[in-house]
């Protein structure tokens, strides 16, 4: 049975503790689409259905793992490791962010730290960045 981030948007895989690798366009087309509902209200809290998230993944995306490695997003910048007043984020994040090993964070437990190596995610973003990959 779904728990989670995989009950909301039905991803069987919901039960493990790593975070499925997608597709990076998955990410980035969920970011974009984050942005665009975010811009009609700016400075306001904002909750996007779930249905919403489905429409912006390919057929087939594993919706939840999209949710959850989109999200860091947020985090990495609001933790200045992105750079927060970057309006557009590089393709190579997109790309790292959607296969790096992250760790599936629980609805009520406290962290410290995020659920991946943020040292080997810069290194990663770094060397595609160099090499034009």
């Amino acid at each position: 049975m779904a728990t989670g981030f995989g009950k909301i948007f039905g991803d069987a895989e919901s039960e493990s503790d790593l975070v499925p690798p997608v597709d990076p366009a998955d990410i980035r087309s969920v970011y974009r689409m984050q942005k665009e509902f975010q811009a009609l209200v700016p400075n306001e809290g904002l909750m996007i259905h779930a249905d919403e998230y489905k429409k912006a993944c390919r057929p087939g995306a594993s919706v939840g793992a999209v949710f959850e490695r989109t999200s860091m997003l947020g985090v990495l910048q609001a933790a200045e490791i992105l750079r927060p007043e970057d309006a557009v984020i590089d393709d190579v994040v997109f790309q790292v962010l959607a296969s790096i090993p992250m760790k599936r964070m629980k609805v009520g437990v406290v962290y410290d730290g995020l659920p991946f190596d943020t040292q080997e995610f810069l290194k990663e973003v770094e060397r595609l960045a160099q090499s034009g990959e």
